[in-house]
């Protein structure tokens, strides 16, 4: 499933967990009593029972075709809770044939008992739609405003998860019209029910202005908040506070530890900072394999920033034997996911031929992405490949914007060309 889905449905086993239920030292005394009465049609029991077989035990292994048996049973007993366990095995194939249809059915039928978690989980699927990527398809189409309006009715209800999602939305004004102090708002009321990712994000606009006036002070309280409850994105931008000292004293050993912290608990910019600290000695003794590691971690959460430096310590032979096709491999992975830098180095890779077979056309797209996102030797680069046609059709006045803009930002290669065209006005 894409991204977006993903963390949903991890939202949704988080939400599972909360009804579980600790057994007892003799667990499988006690499992015996929830088997008599679950046999005997005890929604409850069989409840117990379907959480027992989902999560494991030291006496019960994981058995996902058992727990969905006793959630069906629970749920046919009228168990509210049960239905949407049901939808979340049919929806990730835990036991059963995955079935995003009869997982929205489950749902359906838990959101009209009233379990919001449910009606939650409808609503992201009506704004994302859901793909298969199994089957390569779309199964459901998207429909925002059905979305949303379930967003609308859960936040009215105070579900924080509703209302942190629909805060995104006015923020990022995808869908709807951009807000960002209605998204404030709603960061908030979600965070006053306990929200630590809407903890962190109010930090984050206290920290930019929107929404709301800056307020360094107010950034540091809502990060300290969030990290003290376990949120591991506000232990890494905390430490990142201490690191630089941004709106807290300069403390290495704070960020050096909560950048570990997190690091353990999969933050991949955790990781990646603390494998720059490795890498670069700062804060830490240099260790060119241990930093090594951490990006490797990273990279495999998707962190472009850890890929764009795997792909460089191969480029320039740092710890290992220097290896071309290896670097310009990591910088076209690192460039597709967006980093600007890794767009430039896979272009001029491809512009010589350097680990990857030359490819002018393939040179000038990557030279136009970076420069899109403002690098201004990218734009350099751009700027003469439509004045030579490299890659491209000779295009002057085009050419002439781009080193233009290039020299602007800065890029002295581009002011000295402009001094040799006598294009300064």
């Amino acid at each position: 499933m894409k991204k977006t889905v993903d963390r949903f449905s991890i939202l949704c086993l988080l939400f599972i967990l909360a009804f579980h239920v600790a057994l007892a030292s003799d667990d499988i005394m006690v499992t015996n009593l929830f088997l008599e009465k679950a046999r005997n049609g005890d929604a409850s029991a069989q409840m117990e029972l379907g959480n027992i077989y989902f999560f494991g035990n030291e006496n019960f292994k994981v058995n996902y075709s058992l727990a969905s048996y006793w959630f069906r049973k629970a749920a046919e007993n009228g168990s509210p809770v049960a239905w949407f366990n049901l939808g979340i095995c049919y929806e990730q194939g835990l036991g059963l044939e995955k079935n995003i249809f009869e997982a929205m059915k489950c749902y359906e039928k838990a959101s009209e008992a009233g379990v919001p978690q449910a009606s939650y989980n409808m609503a992201i699927s009506y704004l994302n739609g859901i793909y298969d990527d199994e089957k390569k398809v779309l199964t459901l189409e998207p429909s925002p405003s059905k979305g949303i309006e379930m967003l609308n009715k859960l936040s009215a209800e105070e579900f924080p998860l509703a209302m942190y999602k629909l805060a995104e939305i006015y923020l990022n004004g995808k869908y709807i019209e951009q807000n960002t102090e209605k998204a404030f708002a709603l960061f908030s009321m979600s965070a006053n029910l306990g929200n630590t990712d809407a903890m962190c994000a109010l930090a984050d606009l206290y920290h930019a202005g929107k929404g709301c006036e800056k307020n360094e002070e107010k950034k540091i309280e809502w990060l300290k908040l969030s990290a003290g409850k376990g949120n591991i994105n506000a232990i890494s931008k905390l430490a990142f506070c201490y690191e630089h000292g941004d709106g807290l004293p300069v403390d290495k050993n704070q960020a050096f530890e909560l950048y570990s912290l997190a690091s353990k608990n999969g933050d991949s910019m955790a990781q990646l900072k603390l494998g720059e600290a490795y890498l670069h000695g700062t804060f830490v003794p240099q260790n060119v394999e241990t930093a090594r590691s951490l990006f490797l971690n990273a990279s495999k959460n998707g962190n472009h920033y850890a890929i764009f430096n795997l792909a460089t310590m191969a480029l320039e032979g740092i710890g290992e034997e220097k290896n071309e096709a290896k670097a310009a491999k990591l910088f076209l992975e690192a460039a597709k996911r967006g980093n600007s830098h890794a767009q430039y180095n896979i272009a001029c890779l491809y512009f010589e031929g350097t680990g990857i077979p030359a490819d002018k056309e393939a040179a000038f797209y990557w030279f136009k992405q970076a420069a899109s996102k403002n690098d201004e030797k990218a734009q350099r680069r751009l700027a003469l490949c439509l004045l030579q046609g490299n890659g491209t059709k000779e295009n002057f006045s085009e050419g002439i914007k781009w080193l233009k803009l290039a020299a602007s930002n800065g890029d002295l290669p581009a002011e000295q060309l402009i001094k040799e065209f006598n294009l300064t006005d």
